[in-house]
């Protein structure tokens, strides 16, 4: 009965996260308000992975949800989410949700053929959306890269190494868990891209002030070449396409987005590791 020493430093809890009004959209009101978005993330919702994904959505964040599935459908309209109506392999409903003008789509639909499908259109319409893609076989995955995928996910390989983690070090596990996404505590891991505009170019982080302004923390640096800096110093200077990986409250995510993200669209060019190189050798 005890209580038990803290084996962590939990980070702060906002002691109430900011109410934000959701509204109900129809289906002509979601094709409209998607038509003016840019820079958003698509998910094709067909499937378990896809139906658990989008339970921990915060629906005022930009995202356009394909769904084939009536019932589907009208529940994730009652939630808020705008929401396209359609088969997502077919090109007129991947262009109703904007992929050519999205940072990335993610596809978990359980049909491997309509995955396939879905995978080579979306890549015929746009060359820079990140595509993210789940594999219900291992034969599939190397079937999903070819079609165009930037990342292809085993939910089952992904499974096993939770469990491992969670066994073998379960603090790490809960720790992770906690900064990734969390909504009940509202903070979220993100990451900021340097472009080629980027006003925190040639800046220190200490210059930023991170932490005073956002409460946010970097704990790492993706660099041009691929490689990470962990825990960077104050006074690490900010260098072209360098990425930062950042823990901070919810609240301020898209805030932090907006002043780190060069472009007139605030948004990155493309979420896809190989797009610099390959803009390069075309």
């Amino acid at each position: 009965g005890r209580p038990q020493a803290a084996t962590w430093q939990r980070l702060p809890v906002p002691s109430a996260l900011p109410v934000v009004e959701r509204r109900i959209y129809s289906l002509d009101e979601c094709s409209a308000a998607v038509e003016a978005m840019s820079g958003h993330f698509i998910i094709c919702a067909s499937g378990r992975v896809a139906r658990s994904a989008i339970s921990k959505l915060d629906p005022t964040r930009p995202f356009a949800i394909i769904s084939h599935d009536v019932a589907h459908t009208g529940e994730l309209l009652a939630q808020g989410f705008r929401v396209i109506h359609g088969d997502p392999s077919q090109e007129h409903v991947l262009r109703q949700a904007g992929v050519e003008r999205a940072l990335a789509l993610m596809v978990t639909t359980e049909d491997n053929a309509n995955a396939v499908l879905t995978i080579l259109n979306c890549r015929t319409l746009s060359k820079r959306i990140m595509i993210t893609a789940t594999a219900q076989t291992e034969e599939l995955i190397p079937k999903l890269h070819r079609a165009g995928a930037d990342r292809v996910v085993s939910p089952f390989q992904v499974a096993a190494l939770f469990v491992l983690l969670a066994t073998t070090r379960p603090v790490v596990s809960d720790f992770l868990q906690y900064v990734v996404y969390n909504p009940a505590a509202g903070i979220e891991t993100t990451e900021l891209y340097m472009q080629d505009d980027s006003p925190w170019i040639g800046k220190s982080l200490a210059e930023l002030s991170l932490r005073e302004r956002f409460q946010a923390g970097v704990i790492g640096i993706r660099q041009p070449n691929g490689e990470y800096a962990l825990a960077p110093a104050d006074d690490h200077v900010l260098n072209e396409h360098e990425i930062l990986i950042v823990v901070t409250p919810m609240k301020h995510g898209d805030v932090l987005r907006i002043e780190a993200h060069g472009s007139a669209t605030r948004r990155p060019v493309s979420l896809r590791r190989n797009y610099l190189e390959s803009e390069q050798t075309r």
